[in-house]
């Protein structure tokens, strides 16, 4: 199983070019891709998702993050072996952004020229024939990641997140788990207030309703939606916006 995620776009020929070569390398291999639709650069959106996404793939997987990668640069591509799964991506932080609290084992590729798509494939083939010690060398220090965190306060009652991104239909995703929410929630009532909002209403799934409400997205996170309004173009909001979750009887 090969998954794909980068900022590259659909309409991005490089994409079609780096199937083919995987395909006509692989003929067996699943190909599966994510997105291609995340924000220009955003190495924190990126690692949100695949970190969210991973593990729904069987042991073994090889991603390729390509958020970043240009086809004509020279960066090295890195390589981390994380919970049996393969990671590929670049040097700007997207590795340790994913797993924050772990100690990574990176290798990299060292830049010989050669085409960015055909070392993309070169290093999938060393994942899965297990030559990564033999193809790649050990890296010492990387640049560093950042995660946004969510957190609860039983104290004040209160659950504390962030939103990730605006997605095509301005839906609003937030990283506060579903079944975080949920454990929290039980038999109480809770108000979200954000951006000129008072949100009091949650759905397992989507509904014909105007007023925003909370429900689970394809992520296992809270997503906040409003059936045929585009609630993103109201004002303030944003990415990496706060997001307080007050619970009360």
């Amino acid at each position: 199983m090969i998954t794909l995620i980068s900022d590259w776009g659909w309409d991005d020929v490089s994409l079609g070019m780096l199937k083919w070569e995987l395909n006509k390398r692989f003929p067996d291999a699943y190909i599966v891709d994510l997105t291609h639709e995340v924000e220009l650069l955003d190495v924190g959106q990126t690692a949100f998702i695949m970190s969210r996404l991973y593990q729904r793939f069987p042991v073994g997987s090889v991603h390729l993050i390509l958020t970043g990668v240009s086809r004509w640069m020279l960066d090295p591509f890195l390589m981390v072996e994380e919970d049996e799964h393969f990671f590929i991506g670049i040097d700007n932080g997207v590795l340790p952004t994913m797993f924050p609290n772990g100690m990574l084992h990176v290798r990299r590729l060292g830049g010989d020229g050669s085409d960015r798509l055909l070392q993309m494939v070169h290093l999938t083939e060393a994942c899965i024939t297990g030559c990564c010690e033999r193809e790649m060398e050990e890296v010492q220090q990387v640049e560093k990641g950042f995660q946004l965190r969510y957190v609860y306060s039983e104290q004040n009652r209160e659950l504390r997140g962030h939103v990730m991104y605006v997605d095509r239909h301005h839906n609003v995703v937030t990283n506060i788990p579903v079944d975080l929410f949920r454990q929290i929630l039980g038999d109480q009532s809770f108000e979200l207030v954000a951006s000129g909002f008072k949100i009091r209403r949650y759905h397992e799934r989507y509904e014909k309703e105007c007023e925003p409400y909370l429900v689970p997205n394809a992520l296992g996170v809270l997503e906040i939606v409003s059936y045929g309004a585009r609630i993103v173009i109201m004002p303030r909001w944003y990415r990496d916006q706060e997001i307080v979750i007050n619970f009360y009887n």
